[in-house]
């Protein structure tokens, strides 16, 4: 059963962008970046890691000599790097083990313990949140056996990288991710033909050895298409079948600094430019690209910079294409793409103007030609500067204002055959219809239930799933839509194009509501999860605003917390919370910032607390002279504003001042 029909699968994915590469012409690997963890997968796949070992090999503890049998001194050097140059020597099968909240793994010291009844076991490296995902998921967890192919090795190593948010979407575009429910496991099964089996798995008992834990558990179902044949295997640094290595192209990590939620917290136009400069050297370095099928080889770069398909209105595809055509190839690109920027005009949540210039546009090419608007809908959005990475513009959106002109033919009643396929083959109009049915679905049914579906979860519930990428990236819009009473602007105190102290408080609201009490790491795994737009409902934030990326922002934090350790997880909190805001100014720079502040902004002025004005002024922590607040020095920048209260207009500030600054 697909999780669109279980509640029991609200949270699964994080940030679930489809992306996935699988050639017949070869595999492309990099060494792998360390990340929590570390030392329980196969860290580097293609070349030497002999640190792997010491988890692919099966032992437990590897180190322990005959005279330190009870671990209470450091064991032999010589003996423990003697028992490794042995171990690398022994091949393991290759696995990948699932688990709850978008956790995976591969290991290599996975082994059956009995078949009757069927145990297995494994050993992870502490701490691992692999492991972590699995207690929390009730011992529930997957794990796929592997076919000895390229493809099979390829996604052996997606998952050896210590990102398994980064690996879950990179295979998405390829592949549904299966939740079965018959064993309630929350845990995703990967369904590519290189999976050999998929097995149905219970821990029964963890225990602790030196720094690893072994775990045992029941196998309760097996999934497999494939009754013989050859399965993965791991020796010497590579993946193997029967000990034959697989051809592999090896590529160098690049520098950490160059990964793409390593930006500041608000990325701008340096930014995004930095970042296609990064792409076209990372790709004109390595011509195996142009050898890969070209949709394939944009989602392997993507993957590398750990960034999404699209991301800052970047088209990868086009960045490889233009270089393969430099190097003499012929990439499979479309006819209209050739010449084209790489760099859309827009991206992101649009602004007002942006909408009008693409309506404006829009009525040109049809007035030049009624047949624009039967171009497939992906073709349409790029002829008009939009990029993948464009959220909540809707096709009324440019179809309500040329109907006004006569332009376009009434909205038709949907027929009972509306069945389109994909977006490659449908066309604005089908994309309109496809809201209409979006957004009668989720005013017939009960926010409590809609409100935990993600985008994919969403469109099969509506009867739309081909259209889950459209949904995905207009969800937010057309929640806000289909249910007003929730999202009205009005009742927010920050909502459409934000300014640059707005914004700043946005940033400001969502930390705050991420590292409040209780202040566990499960805790704050739930509210990551937590959709984008409740989580800036919650924070008196509308979802629709614009001129702020928080889809950016939340994507690093994401990032971060599935990519490092807990405790270096929260050092990186503590750095952006203090990067992006200036700590102590001197008591006249603050007079100053909180007078321009209050000048322009009187009537956050009177409403946002404290935090939230220091934020917007751009400050992180402050200073005062004796005996003066916060609340002081902006009460009398109102005073010296309006004269005593006699010159203000709003009501806001008039109430303020008539009574005095409330305490906050």
């Amino acid at each position: 059963m697909h999780c669109g029909h279980d509640p029991r699968y609200r949270q699964r994915l994080l940030l679930q962008r489809p992306a996935f590469h699988n050639s017949s012409r070869g595999f492309l690997t990099t060494p792998c970046r360390q990340g929590e963890d570390q030392g329980q997968s196969i860290r580097e796949a293609g070349s030497s890691s002999q640190d792997a070992e010491r988890e692919s090999s099966g032992q437990s503890s590897p180190n322990t000599t005959p005279s330190n049998a009870q671990g209470d001194h450091p064991s032999d050097p010589s003996l423990s790097g003697a028992v490794r140059s042995i171990m690398r020597n022994v091949a393991h099968p290759a696995v990948v083990i699932t688990a709850g909240f978008a956790q995976a793994m591969t290991v290599s010291s996975f082994n059956t313990i009995t078949l009757d009844p069927p145990m297995v076991s494994f050993n992870v490296r502490k701490p691992s949140r692999t492991l972590d995902a699995i207690k929390s998921d009730n011992g529930r967890f997957r794990v796929h056996i592997l076919k000895a192919t390229p493809d099979g090795a390829r996604i052996a190593d997606i998952f050896s990288r210590g990102n398994a948010e980064a690996g879950f979407n990179l295979i998405g575009k390829r592949t549904l991710m299966r939740f079965d429910t018959e064993y309630g496991s929350k845990a995703p099964r990967i369904n590519l033909p290189c999976i050999f089996a998929a097995l149905d798995c219970q821990l029964v008992q963890d225990m602790d050895v030196k720094d690893h834990v072994v775990a045992i558990a029941n196998v309760n179902g097996v999934i497999s298409k494939y009754t013989e044949g050859s399965t993965l295997m791991y020796v010497q640094g590579n993946f193997i079948k029967g000990g034959e290595k697989h051809e592999t192209v090896q590529q160098s990590d690049i520098p950490p600094e160059h990964m793409f939620y390593t930006f500041p917290v608000f990325p701008g136009d340096k930014e995004r430019h930095l970042l296609k400069e990064r792409l076209e050297c990372y790709v004109k370095a390595r011509p195996g690209l142009f050898n890969m099928d070209l949709t394939d080889a944009a989602h392997l770069v993507q993957h590398v910079f750990g960034m999404p398909p699209g991301a800052f209105g970047i088209s990868t595809e086009h960045i490889i294409a233009q270089a393969a055509i430099e190097a003499g190839h012929q990439p499979a690109i479309e006819p209209h793409e050739l010449g084209m920027s790489a760099m859309y005009q827009f991206h992101g949540v649009l602004s007002p103007r942006e909408s009008a210039v693409i309506v404006d546009r829009t009525k040109k090419f049809v007035r030049k030609d009624p047949t624009f608007l039967a171009l497939p809908y992906s073709q349409f959005l790029q002829l008009l500067g939009i990029g993948r990475s464009t959220f909540g513009l809707l096709a009324r959106d440019i179809l309500d204002p040329l109907r006004k002109e006569g332009l376009v033919s009434p909205f038709p009643p949907i027929p009972l055959s509306f069945t389109p396929m994909n977006e490659k083959v449908n066309t604005l109009e089908h994309m309109e219809r496809v809201e209409h049915i979006i957004q009668e679905y989720l005013r017939e049914t009960s926010i409590s239930r809609t409100q935990v579906m993600n985008a994919w979860e969403l469109a099969e519930a509506a009867g739309v799933p081909w259209a889950r990428r459209y949904v995905a990236r207009n969800q937010t819009r057309l929640r806000v839509d289909a249910i007003p009473d929730l999202y009205d602007a009005s009742s927010f105190d920050i909502s459409g194009e934000v300014t640059l102290e707005e914004s700043r408080v946005v940033v400001r609201r969502i930390m705050s509501y991420l590292l409040k009490r209780p202040f566990r790491k499960d805790d704050i795994r739930r509210r990551l999860v937590t959709p984008q737009w409740e989580i800036l409902r919650s924070c008196n934030v509308h979802p629709m605003i614009s001129g702020c990326d928080i889809d950016y922002f939340l994507g690093k934090l994401r990032w971060y917390f599935f990519k490092e350790t807990w405790i270096r997880w929260k050092e990186e909190i503590a750095a952006i919370q203090t990067n992006w805001l200036e700590i102590n100014p001197t008591h006249g720079q603050t007079v100053a910032r909180i007078n321009d502040f209050v000048d322009r902004h009187p009537r956050h002025a009177v409403e946002w607390s404290v935090s939230d004005i220091l934020a917007a002024i751009g400050v992180y922590h402050v200073q005062l002279n004796t005996g003066t607040s916060v609340n002081d020095l902006i009460k009398e920048a109102l005073w010296r504003k309006y004269l005593g209260g006699t010159q203000s207009g709003d009501k806001s500030v008039a109430e303020f001042m008539a009574r005095g600054r409330k305490s906050r």
